[in-house]
């Protein structure tokens, strides 16, 4: 009896997490989503690919963003009780743009420790961690390289974040710094990311700030929304300023 009740527990304790990060939070390295993993992210870095462990099964998404062009994206990914994995395309909508395929693959090492890893149309490639992934104090780490052909054009990318979970409430602080090879490029640009997400019953909200530091791209620190509706079997998530003016994503669970 208490062995059936362990496994239980432990089934109830993996699969909450799924409904927990529905919709994005901060830049997504301590507190990954679901339902636009692969292709969305608001960092330097994108959303930690421990995140796929977070799926509950089988998941479909599909994402339209507009802001003059239209980005359309696509999401497949399944996870079990240990290991997960999901697929990613964005076809952006301006013009001599190449479509990007993505591909993630995470697996826990008990319920202290998530490992992910990421790989990015042939030259992109990423590391996630995940502490306490299932627990209220949530610490993500990840790392990414971007290896492009040609001398002095690598980028690396790196991110730190923490998350407090509770039932009904996400804070999570996010930082994430971006260094560039080329010597004449500006190095250390970084991102801080305080946010905060509430959950009530079918709906979710989220809220985040981003503080830049070393952008020499005209990007000032901005504010972004989003919320989110429906559950286990469907969900619809839609932002403002997040990737683009506006954002929606449609996703389908089996």
């Amino acid at each position: 009896m208490l062995q059936l009740f362990s496994i239980l527990f432990s089934t109830i304790v993996l699969a909450a997490p799924a409904e927990e990060n529905l919709i994005a939070i901060g830049q997504g390295v301590s507190s990954p989503n679901v339902t636009s993993l692969m292709n969305v992210s608001r960092g330097y870095t994108p959303e930690n690919p421990a995140g796929v462990l977070y799926q509950g099964g089988f998941r479909g998404s599909l994402q339209y963003m507009k802001n003059g062009d239209s980005d359309i994206g696509a999401e497949l990914g399944y996870s079990g009780k240990t290991w997960g994995l999901a697929v990613g395309l964005l076809q952006p909508g301006c013009d001599d743009c190449e479509d990007v395929t993505s591909a993630a693959f995470g697996f826990t090492m008990g319920k202290s420790l998530s490992l992910g890893f990421r790989y990015e149309d042939e030259s992109q490639y990423a590391l996630g961690l995940m502490f306490n992934p299932t627990g209220k104090h949530r610490l993500g780490l990840i790392g990414e390289m971007n290896d492009p052909e040609g001398p002095d054009n690598n980028i690396n990318n790196y991110g730190v974040g923490y998350s407090y979970v509770s039932k009904k409430n996400t804070f999570a602080v996010d930082y994430s710094m971006q260094e560039l090879e080329n010597p004449n490029a500006t190095n250390d640009i970084q991102i801080l990311s305080p946010s905060y997400s509430r959950r009530e019953g079918p709906v979710q909200v989220s809220l985040g700030y981003e503080i830049r530091q070393g952008d020499t791209n005209d990007n000032n620190d901005r504010f972004w929304m989003g919320a989110g509706f429906g559950g286990k079997q469907w969900h619809l998530a839609v932002y403002a300023a997040y990737r683009r003016e506006a954002m929606l994503t449609l996703s389908g669970f089996f």
